[in-house]
C-alpha cells in the first residue's frame, strides 16, 4: 500500500481579512481555493501557507546560509501542522492607475457615457423640475399655449452706458429700428423722452406687441429671435402694463434660480475629462488630505504626554511648547486623554483658539499648523513628514462620485450615472432597457455594446462587481 502523506492542517488562521479559518489540505491532489474578490484567497495561500511552509523550510539551513534568504513574516495563525516546502508563483494586479475601474477596463465607461449624454434628462437642483433645450419655437409655443387670450410685448433690456446722455442713448436705439421703451411702468415713445429722463439706466426696449395665438406663430418666433439677439441671449415678455411675465433665453436655463447649464455630451459625464471630472478631487473620487488618526494615533494620551505625534520629535518641538503654554491658561487640561475631549475642546485643539492673530500668545491649531507646513513643500524632509501624516479620503464635493455637481443634474430613471456604476453587474443589467428608440441610432447602438458586455461579465461569474470597482483592489 503506497505512501499517503499526513494532511497539511491550518487552525485559526486570522490572518488580514481572514477571520478564524481552519482548513485541512491534502497533499498531493489538486486543491482550488477560490471566491470572491478580497475575501482572502490570496492571504490563505500566500501569506498563510506559503509564508509557514518557505519558513521551516529555510530554518533547515544553517544560521550562515539563513543570513542571505529572505523571510517571511511568521502568519497570524494558532498552529499548522505538516506543512511542507513550497513554491509560490504569484499573478499580480499590475494596474497602478487610480483612475482604472471595472468600467473603463472593459470600455462600458465608453459606451455608458455616449447612450446616457442621448437619454438623460435635466434635472432643476432647485425644484426638481424637468428643464428642457428652449428654443425660439418652444418659446412661441408655450406663450401661445399660456397667453393666447391676452396682448403680451416681447422685448429686451438695454443698459445706458456711464456719460451717455439719455437723448443720445434713445437716438441710438432708435437708429437700430426701435420705436418704444418702457418707462416708469409706461411704454413711450423714443421721440418722447429727452434729458428730464436722465434717471434712465437700464430699458426694456419693445420688439413687438401682439396677441399669441396660432395665426401669429411666426411674427412671435420673428420677434422672439429678435429679442435674444440683441439680448445677448437673454429676453422678456411683459404685459400689456409693463410687468414681466416670462424671462425668454435660448439652451438650457433655470427659470427658478437662472442658472444656465451646458448640454449634454459623453465628455460631461467622463470623470477623466476636465468637462466632467469634479474639481476638487479631479475625478480620482478621494482627496490627500491630513489624517487625524496618523497624527493622534493614542488617544489615550495626553498633550503633556506627547499625544500629538507630529509635535513629538525635535524639528516642532516649538510647537509642542506653544501648545502646553496655551494649556497652561485653562482652556486645555493637558493631562487629560484625548479621548476624553468634548467636541469643544477637541475643537479649540484642531482649529485653536477663534480669537488667535498672528504674533498673539494663543494657540493656532493643529490644521493651521499643518497649512503652514504645507507651503514648504519646495523642500524634501518637509514632503517625507507630510507623507506621515496624510491619507486618502472620499471627496468632500462628489463624495466619492467622481463627476462634477452640473454632471450629477442629469438623470435616467431617476439615477445618475455614478450611481448605475455602483449598482452590481447582475442588477444593472435587468435595470437597463433591452431596446433604444430607433430615432436615436446613437444611443441604441451603444445600448447594444453595453448589453453584450454586461453579459459576458455576467457569464464568467463577474456579475456580482460594479463598474466603479476599482482595478487596483481586484486580485
Amino acid at each position: 500500500m503506497p505512501y499517503k502523506s499526513p494532511d497539511i492542517i491550518v487552525r485559526g488562521a486570522s490572518h488580514n481579512n481572514l477571520k478564524d479559518i481552519d482548513l485541512k489540505i491534502s497533499p498531493g491532489e489538486l486543491t482550488v481555493i477560490t471566491g470572491l474578490s478580497g475575501s482572502g484567497k490570496s492571504t490563505l495561500l500566500f501569506d498563510v501557507l506559503h509564508a509557514e511552509g518557505q519558513r521551516r523550510y529555510v530554518e533547515t539551513f544553517s544560521p550562515y546560509v539563513r543570513q542571505f534568504l529572505d523571510l517571511l513574516p511568521r502568519p497570524k495563525v494558532k498552529s499548522i501542522e505538516n506543512a511542507r516546502p513550497s513554491i509560490a508563483v504569484e499573478q499580480k494586479n499590475t494596474v497602478r492607475n487610480s483612475r482604472s475601474t471595472v468600467g473603463t477596463m472593459t470600455e462600458l465607461c465608453d459606451y455608458f457615457k455616449v447612450w446616457f449624454s442621448e437619454v438623460a434628462q435635466l434635472i432643476d437642483p432647485y425644484n426638481g423640475k424637468q428643464i428642457k433645450t428652449e428654443t425660439a419655437e418652444s418659446q412661441a409655443d408655450f406663450l401661445i399655449n399660456t397667453y393666447s387670450s391676452d396682448v403680451i410685448v416681447i422685448g429686451f433690456l438695454c443698459d445706458r452706458p456711464n456719460g451717455l446722455k439719455v437723448k443720445d442713448f434713445t437716438s441710438l436705439l432708435s437708429q437700430a429700428g426701435h420705436s418704444r421703451i418702457l418707462v416708469e411702468g409706461e411704454y413711450k415713445k423714443l421721440t418722447s423722452i429727452n434729458d428730464k429722463n436722465s434717471h434712465i439706466k437700464e430699458a426694456f426696449v419693445v420688439i413687438d406687441r401682439l396677441n399669441p395665438d396660432r395665426k401669429n406663430r411666426s411674427r412671435l418666433i420673428e420677434a422672439i429671435t429678435i429679442a435674444l439677439e440683441k439680448g445677448n441671449g437673454c429676453g422678456e415678455i411683459r404685459s400689456a402694463k409693463g410687468n414681466l411675465l416670462e424671462p425668454l433665453f435660448l439652451g438650457l436655463k433655470s427659470k427658478s434660480s437662472g442658472r444656465t447649464f451646458s448640454v449634454s455630451t459623453p465628455s460631461l459625464f467622463s470623470f477623466n475629462s476636465p468637462q466632467g471630472a469634479c474639481s476638487h478631487c479631479r475625478g480620482f473620487g478621494r482627496t490627500i488630505t491630513i489624517d487625524p488618526q496618523k497624527v493622534i494615533p493614542d488617544p489615550s494620551l495626553s498633550i503633556a504626554k506627547l499625544a500629538v505625534r507630529a509635535f513629538s520629535g525635535k524639528v516642532f518641538k516649538n510647537c509642542q511648547d506653544d501648545l502646553i503654554y496655551f494649556c497652561n491658561t485653562g482652556k486645555l487640561d493637558a493631562h487629560k486623554p484625548i479621548e476624553k475631549f468634548s467636541r469643544k475642546e477637541n475643537d479649540l485643539l484642531w482649529n485653536g483658539d477663534p480669537n488667535y492673530e498672528e504674533g498673539s500668545s494663543l494657540w493656532y491649531g493643529i490644521n493651521s499648523f499643518f497649512r503652514w507646513v504645507e507651503k514648504k513643500t519646495y523642500k524634501m524632509h518637509i514632503r517625507v513628514f507630510l507623507s506621515k501624516y496624510r491619507g486618502y479620503f472620499e471627496c468632500s464635493q462628489c463624495n466619492g462620485l467622481r463627476l462634477k455637481e452640473e454632471s450629477m443634474n442629469w438623470k435616467w430613471n431617476g439615477m445618475s450615472l455614478p450611481e448605475l456604476y455602483k449598482m452590481p453587474i447582475d442588477e444593472l443589467k435587468s435595470l437597463l432597457p433591452t431596446e433604444q428608440n430607433s430615432e436615436n441610432q446613437k444611443g441604441a447602438l451603444a445600448l447594444i455594446s453595453i448589453h453584450k458586455r454586461l453579459q459576458y461579465l455576467k457569464e464568467v461569474g463577474l456579475g456580482y462587481l460594479s463598474l466603479d470597482r476599482s482595478t487596483k483592489s481586484l486580485s
